[in-house]
């Protein structure tokens, strides 16, 4: 469960990730395929929003700049640049002047139609799971890469060869980093381009994340905040 602190109002919403409907068993074989295609129906309708984070990212904008970034080159609305980055708009609810200005801000001025129906990280051919292993250890402490390895049982030499460009991980493995990192089982991380997300996603990141929130709250807005804080504490 991921809690937003609305400083403003000074009360927490929540939310949470869904998880995807089941898929039939197709056998060890298959297993791949089937992550594959459910994980193509849930992200099809905010084809737009990925393609859109995954050029931003191809520009080594940083993540936390992305909004700003694209508020300074487009003149679409902060809102619906900010509901677009966050998965929150829909491809149907994306208009074709939008998409024919953000084509041409990214660098894609004769099709604009390509971010709505190409899939450009897949068309890279960049190795998600490396990217994805990459970003959620940026998030660790010092030596992160090292504890893995312990928490894994493989070698430091591992880790470093799936941040490179050998085979990915084996599905056994793969269960086991995602428990290590607090994801979801269903997430697969050769398939799922996580390090193209905007809300923090390993246990780890959500817990810097809320830290950070605090640290910077003025000691009013903490006050304000605090009875809230000690109800949704008290209540877990």
């Amino acid at each position: 469960m991921i809690y937003k602190i609305n400083v403003h109002s000074g009360f927490f919403t929540a939310c949470l990730l869904c998880q995807p409907p089941p898929m039939p068993d197709l056998g060890a074989s298959g297993t791949l395929l089937s992550r594959s295609v459910a994980l193509a129906c849930r992200e099809m309708a905010q084809q737009v929003s990925q393609n859109l984070r995954f050029l931003l990212f191809r520009k080594a904008i940083p993540r936390e700049e992305w909004l700003e970034w694209l508020q300074q080159h487009t003149s679409i609305p902060a809102g619906r640049l900010n509901a677009l980055v966050s998965k929150r708009l829909d491809d149907s609810g994306v208009g074709e002047p939008e998409l024919q200005q953000l084509a041409k801000t990214l660098g894609l001025p004769e099709d604009a139609e390509e971010l709505r129906f190409s899939d450009l990280v897949g068309d890279s051919r960049l190795n998600v799971f490396a990217e994805n292993l990459r970003y959620l250890l940026d998030a660790c402490p010092r030596g992160g890469k090292k504890q893995l390895a312990e928490a894994l049982q493989v070698t430091p030499t591992s880790v470093s060869r799936w941040l490179g460009a050998a085979p990915g991980i084996s599905s056994g493995l793969l269960s086991k980093l995602n428990q290590y990192f607090g994801l979801p089982a269903h997430v697969d991380l050769r398939v799922y381009p996580l390090f193209l997300d905007v809300e923090p996603a390993a246990v780890s990141q959500r817990r810097k994340w809320v830290l950070d929130q605090l640290e910077a709250l003025t000691d009013e807005e903490f006050q304000s905040l605090y009875p809230a804080l000690k109800r949704l504490l008290e209540d877990r």
